[in-house]
């Protein structure tokens, strides 16, 4: 009886000076969640400033080949016209239309401008996901062709590269069944259909990743 008296005795005299001083206790719970979870908070913050290498803008560009006149996108079921590598909206927000053209230095200077914008969407979606700078500059490449959107938390992928980056089901096709054996083939579809560029291009992402 006497010892349950002195826990409740502790008790009080704990919640009165925690009601007295929350200054401290929200700084000590600050320091305990920083102790906890330091590691995963120092990923956190190295991964938030992540930017494409000066090799991602050429590996996009090889990718993409270059037209100096806005043409139709075969693989967009509504007909949305691309120029230069592969961009559909210029950087001051409109889209490109027929009769656009542009110099291969103005085409550089879109592509690297949509590179940094879904280089920013990317870390945010994959924070927490560690990657070395080829890995990075491959999921670039795709956001960029595909979209960043394909990254989202809740996307098979997303979960994927959280769960283990690593995992061979994420890159290792077969070459008899390229658009099914793997997740990042599995981005090679326009419209429902399966298409052969698209497949190629993730045969070279999938290759590239291989390399770590």
């Amino acid at each position: 009886m006497a010892k349950k008296l002195e826990v409740r005795k502790i008790v009080k005299w704990l919640k009165q000076w925690i009601e007295k001083h929350p200054y401290y206790v929200v700084v000590a719970s600050v320091l305990l969640l920083f102790f906890l979870f330091r590691k995963k908070l120092g990923i956190m913050l190295v991964n938030a400033s992540r930017k494409p290498s000066a090799g991602a803008a050429d590996y996009i560009i090889n990718n993409e080949g270059f037209d100096a006149k806005a043409v139709r996108n075969s693989y967009d079921p509504a007909g949305v016209y691309t120029i230069g590598y592969g961009t559909i909206k210029y950087k001051n927000g409109k889209a490109v239309k027929l009769g656009d053209t542009i110099t291969k230095a103005q085409a550089l200077d879109e592509l690297l401008f949509e590179m940094q914008e879904k280089s920013k969407l990317l870390n945010v979606y994959l924070l927490d996901v560690p990657l070395s700078q080829n890995r990075y500059d491959v999921l670039v490449d795709m956001a960029y062709n595909m979209g960043a959107g394909i990254f989202a938390p809740t996307k098979g992928i997303a979960k994927m590269l959280r769960n283990n980056p690593n995992d061979p089901k994420l890159y290792e096709y077969d070459k008899n069944k390229p658009a099914l054996s793997c997740k990042i083939m599995e981005f090679v579809y326009s419209d429902g259909k399966i298409v052969q560029g698209l497949i190629n291009r993730r045969v070279r992402n999938c290759d590239k990743w291989k390399k770590g």
